[in-house]
């Protein structure tokens, strides 16, 4: 990314926007907010060298939810339940399943630091909305979890698959969307996570899976990418896991089985994936030179630190507490 001052100024805007939403105490200032946020996305997009419909795909679909969202805020007085409407609204603003395939026919042609944006920041205001309207989404959560790690399978895209990836986080997050302390924690370590692999990705310019097998990438550096996918999904004793017990914790004690089964399988699919693939990487197709295999990286090194240490350090603590 390029600091420009065109840039800088509608990241500020979309952290104003995200804060605006945060601190809102009626419908029309978190309205606002969010609108601030899909204006200040939109030029980003467009500063792309590769000319493409992707920033009119986004404003249609987000004009579309703000349009669902108004009528929902005029039927706030009248006999009708104006939570459904609301709900609706944002769970096609945030991409949750079955509303996610706008994600998908425009996120191959927006730069890094965009996909990172519209996968964290932009999503706060519609969770929040969730939150304050706490309708019931075992539904939504279920289908978001189930299609997030199914559809990941097939798919040969790094971008697709950290899309995929988010809808799955984003069911998780909607399974504990009464528990504000838990979604919170959950959308800030997901958001690291997050920035690292797309920190590695963009270093190393990968943009298909396939590139990880025939490039002369060092060992450990293809560890650490895996490391870091696996972490995603979930898998202990990795930085995902850690958040994902805080949410399974919570679950049990409110008995509801149902949610916990789905969300063990769903990540035991995506973890599935993620070890084939780097078995494949590692093993079959290595053509790296056998001297040069375990040549170590400051950054590699670190980043695994983190994945790994992560959970151990929380469990630590929370036996001291």
């Amino acid at each position: 990314m390029n600091l420009n001052l065109t840039k800088i100024l509608f990241v500020n805007s979309i952290m104003i926007g995200v804060m605006m939403a945060i601190s809102s105490n009626n419908w029309i200032s978190l309205w606002t907010s969010m609108e601030i946020g899909v204006l200040s996305v939109v030029p980003l997009m467009t500063q792309e060298k590769i000319s493409s419909d992707s920033p009119i795909k986004y404003f249609i679909v987000q004009s579309v939810s703000s349009s669902i969202m108004i009528m929902g805020m005029m039927t706030l007085l009248s006999m009708i339940n104006f939570k459904i409407l609301m709900t609706q609204a944002m769970l096609i603003k945030i991409g949750a399943s079955p509303f996610h395939t706008w994600i998908l026919s425009m996120i191959e042609n927006v730069e890094y630091y965009v996909l990172f944006i519209l996968f964290t920041l932009i999503k706060i205001p519609g969770l929040l909305t969730l939150s304050i309207l706490n309708e019931q989404l075992k539904f939504w959560s279920i289908l978001s979890m189930a299609i997030g790690s199914i559809m990941v399978i097939n798919q040969s895209s790094i971008k697709k698959m950290l899309s995929y990836s988010s809808i799955y986080n984003l069911g998780v997050m909607m399974s504990s969307m009464n528990e504000n302390q838990i979604w919170v924690l959950y959308m800030l370590m997901y958001s690291f996570m997050l920035m690292l692999i797309l920190m590695m990705i963009k270093k190393l310019k990968i943009n298909y899976l396939n590139q990880m097998i025939i490039n002369e990438l060092e060992t450990m550096t293809k560890i650490s990418i895996w490391i870091s996918l696996l972490s995603m999904a979930g898998l202990p004793p990795m930085m995902g896991f850690t958040i994902k017990m805080v949410v399974l914790e919570k679950m049990i004690m409110k008995t509801e089985f149902l949610l916990t089964s789905i969300m063990l399988m769903s990540s035991m699919v995506m973890m599935f994936m993620y070890m084939r693939i780097s078995f494949l990487a590692m093993t079959l197709y290595s053509t790296s030179i056998k001297w040069k295999m375990f040549k170590k990286s400051n950054t590699d090194i670190k980043i695994m630190i983190i994945n790994l240490t992560s959970t151990p350090i929380m469990l630590t603590l929370k036996s001291l507490s």
